[in-house]
């Protein structure tokens, strides 16, 4: 694969440091939150880490500082070839105040928050490239209404000769969640396509859970912002793990 200079530098620089160990990883999990995937890959005796911005107070594990997102380089470039790159990052849907919308996926990029947005987006597509590189498979999870594909950096990275890309939807609450939270896995393999051949589509939440609340501003502008339930509908529901894990390694 043919790598941008700045990113062929950067990471000549990682290996170049002789007091790092590049261990090989057979699993990394980004914006990992419960870490439901990584706990799979232990139970299988598979050397896999776990990276969350709530894990280090200091950033260390925040794609947005310089410290986190070195350090998930550094995890990145451990891959084995044939591991496997797992990311779930902030949906990337808010319109209103940020202006993203289907034809301007960029958003209103004055806007500190927008612009954070964007280079989370950016970062995650080179570790995204890193992994292709080194004959990984990579997936990427985001709910069903987010633009990050939308993002610049993303569809060139999707344009690439050696990218391939199969994309499927599902409904958590197929796999036993309290929520319907319908999604978009991405990924390299076509094995995710299989996703829904494991999901019991009876299945419904018992409650309906709060994802987004809906208000006006004190100026009368039409806003939207996460529900209380938002968070906890992050942690992938247990039916669901085992299943990842045999399409992952079926071949």
């Amino acid at each position: 694969m043919k790598a941008p200079m700045v990113l062929a530098a950067l990471c000549s620089l990682m290996f170049a440091n002789s007091q790092l160990n590049f261990k090989p990883l057979d699993h990394l999990e980004l914006f990992a939150g419960v870490h439901s995937i990584t706990s799979g890959e232990w139970k299988e005796s598979r050397h896999a880490i776990p990276m969350d911005l709530t894990y280090d107070k200091d950033g260390g594990q925040d794609i947005l500082t310089p410290v986190g997102f070195c350090n998930m380089l550094y995890q990145a470039l451990s891959l084995r070839p044939g591991g496997a790159l797992w990311s779930a990052p902030v949906c990337s849907s808010s319109r209103g105040s940020t202006q993203r919308r289907s034809d301007n996926p960029m958003g209103c990029t004055s806007s500190p928050s927008v612009a954070a947005g964007n280079l989370m987006v950016a970062r995650l597509t080179i570790l995204l490239a890193i992994a292709v590189a080194k004959g990984c498979m990579w997936s990427l999870e985001q709910p069903v209404n987010s633009l990050l594909d939308g993002h610049v950096l993303f569809q060139q990275f999707l344009r690439l000769k050696q990218v391939t890309c199969y994309r499927v939807s599902t409904s958590l609450s197929w796999f036993g969640a309290d929520t319907r939270k319908p999604i978009w896995v991405y990924s390299s393999r076509r094995e995710i396509q299989e996703l829904n051949d494991f999901a019991d589509r009876s299945l419904r939440p018992e409650n309906q859970s709060e994802m987004i609340v809906r208000y006006e501003d004190s100026e009368g502008n039409k806003r939207i912002k996460g529900g209380s339930d938002l968070k906890a509908s992050q942690a992938y529901p247990k039916k669901l793990i085992p299943m990842q894990i045999v399409w992952k390694f079926r071949h």
